[in-house]
């Protein structure tokens, strides 16, 4: 092969080569402006939904603080409870320790009544002897 022809080819090779590294540049050119309008876009479309995003978060982070507020009253009305519960049993062995005072107490008087009757029954029974006596003693002559 002569130099011309080497010459020839690696010149049509040179020139393919380049241009295909044109089209490359070029397609490269056109790739980069449809990037940039796609970021043109994007940005636009950021811009559209950003407040919506923000509101969006500003609520979750609203509840998030009322849902600690309820958490903390709810902590507090559980010891709150917890006292009550406390203070009920409390109550309640105070009432059963009353009703068994109250029990003995009503033993007690119950027996006391029935001695007391037993007494005002004797004592009626002496009185009606006593008055028989007297009666007749004054019906006898003196």
């Amino acid at each position: 092969m002569s130099d011309e022809t080497t010459q020839s080819l690696f010149s049509a090779q040179l020139d393919q080569l380049i241009s295909l590294v044109k089209n490359l540049a070029d397609k490269n050119t056109e790739t980069d402006a449809r990037f940039e309008r796609l970021e043109r876009v994007l940005e636009e479309g950021l811009y559209d939904t950003r407040p919506i995003w923000e509101a969006v978060r500003a609520q979750v982070q609203e509840l998030g603080g009322r849902v600690g507020a309820i958490e903390s009253e709810m902590a507090e009305l559980r010891r709150q409870f917890t006292e009550m519960l406390a203070r009920m049993v409390e109550i309640l062995t105070q009432i059963t320790e009353m009703r068994v005072e109250t029990g003995n107490g009503f033993r007690a008087v119950d027996r006391k009544i029935g001695v007391l009757g037993k007494t005002l029954i004797d004592m009626t029974a002496d009185i009606r002897e006593l008055q028989d006596k007297v009666e007749k003693i004054e019906s006898q002559p003196t």
